[in-house]
C-alpha cells in the first residue's frame, strides 16, 4: 500500500473483525463436520459428502486465510509480514480454490439429481464421488505450488498476469456456472411445485392407497427440495460474497488505484470470510434432518458433561 493510504485505525478494526469471523467460521464448520460425520443417515447421502468436503474447506478458510492473508496482507500499512505476503497468498489459495471447486461439485451433484435422476442413481457411487473429490482437492495444491515456485522469481508483470488468469478461471467462470445452473434448478423446482398444487384436487377422488402413495412421494420430494434449495442458497451466497473480491483482484491487476481501495479490499475479504460462516447457518435453517442430527449431537455432549460432573461430585 502507498504511505498516503496508511490508516492504522482501519487496520485494527478489520483485524478484529477478521479475527471474529475466523473464530465463527472455525466453530460453525467444525460443528457441521461433527454432525455430518456422526449421523449415519446423513453420511449415506452423497450430497452430504460434498457438503462435508465444503465444510472442511471452509474450516481451512479460518485456519489459513483469517490469521494470515486477511490479518497481514490486506492491511493499509506495511508490517513485518508484508514481504512474505506472496507465501501467505499461495497458502490461502488452497482454501479459496477448495471452496470454489467444492461448490461446483455440489452444483454438479444437484444438477444430476434434479435433471437426470435415473442417471444420478446409477452414476453417483462411491468411486465416482471419490474421483470428484480427488479432483476438487488435487487442483488447489497444484495451483498454490505453481505460485510458490514461480512467484518469487517472476517479475511483477507476470505475477499480475497470473492473478488475472486465476481470477477469471477460478472465480468468474465458476460464478457464471453457478448462477446459470442454480437458476435452472430453481426454475425446475418451482415448476414441480406448481404441478403438485395442480394435482391436489384429484387426490380427494382417489383411493386411500393411492392417496397415501402420493403423500409419500410428495414428502420425499419435499426432503429433496429442501436439500437442493439449501445448496442453491449456499451457491448464491457465494456469488454475492465473492464478486466484490473478484472485482478487487481485477482492479488491482489492472493497476487502477481508487481512493477507497484499502477499505474496499478489507470489506471484500470480510465478505469472503462471511460466506464461509453462513454455510452452517443455511443448513440449520433449511434442512430438518440436519437440525435433528445437530440436536442429537448437542444432547449427547450435554449428557456427557453432566455425567462427568456427576462422577466428580
Amino acid at each position: 500500500m502507498e504511505p498516503s493510504l496508511c490508516n492504522g485505525t482501519l487496520d485494527v478494526v478489520f483485524w478484529a473483525l477478521d479475527g471474529l469471523a475466523g473464530t465463527a467460521i472455525l466453530a460453525g464448520n467444525l460443528f457441521t463436520c461433527i454432525v455430518l460425520i456422526s449421523s449415519p443417515a446423513l453420511r449415506k447421502n452423497y450430497m452430504n459428502v460434498f457438503l462435508l468436503s465444503l465444510a472442511i474447506s471452509d474450516t481451512l478458510m479460518a485456519i489459513l486465510v483469517a490469521p494470515g492473508l486477511a490479518a497481514f496482507c490486506d492491511r493499509c500499512c506495511e508490517n513485518t509480514m508484508t514481504k512474505h505476503c506472496w507465501v501467505l497468498t499461495s497458502v490461502a489459495e488452497i482454501s479459496f480454490l477448495a471452496v470454489i471447486l467444492n461448490l461446483l461439485a455440489i452444483c454438479y451433484d444437484r444438477y444430476m439429481a434434479v435433471f437426470k435422476p435415473l442417471h444420478y442413481n446409477l452414476r453417483m457411487n462411491k468411486q465416482h464421488v471419490l474421483k470428484v473429490l480427488l479432483l476438487v482437492w488435487g487442483i488447489p495444491p497444484l495451483v498454490a505450488l505453481g505460485r510458490l515456485t514461480f512467484g518469487p522469481s517472476s517479475n511483477a508483470h507476470d505475477n499480475l498476469h497470473m492473478n488475472l488468469v486465476i481470477t477469471i478461471v477460478f472465480v468468474f467462470i465458476p460464478i457464471l456456472i453457478l448462477v446459470l445452473v442454480n437458476g435452472m434448478i430453481t426454475r425446475a423446482i418451482r415448476k414441480h411445485r406448481q404441478r403438485i398444487h395442480s394435482f391436489k384436487s384429484e387426490i380427494f377422488s382417489e383411493t386411500l392407497t393411492a392417496e397415501a402413495a402420493r403423500e409419500v412421494q410428495r414428502n420425499t420430494w419435499r426432503k429433496r427440495r429442501s436439500g437442493t434449495m439449501s445448496c442453491v442458497l449456499v451457491a448464491m451466497v457465494f456469488v454475492c460474497c465473492w464478486l466484490p473480491r473478484a472485482f478487487y483482484n481485477i482492479n488491482f491487476t489492472m493497476n487502477i488505484p481508487p481512493a477507497s481501495r484499502p477499505l474496499f479490499a478489507k470489506l471484500s475479504m470480510l465478505l469472503v470470510l462471511t460466506q464461509s460462516f453462513l454455510n452452517p447457518c443455511i443448513y440449520t435453517v433449511y434442512r430438518v434432518e440436519f437440525r435433528r442430527a445437530a440436536k442429537r449431537v448437542v444432547e449427547q455432549v450435554i449428557a456427557r458433561i453432566q455425567s462427568a460432573l456427576w462422577s466428580l461430585s
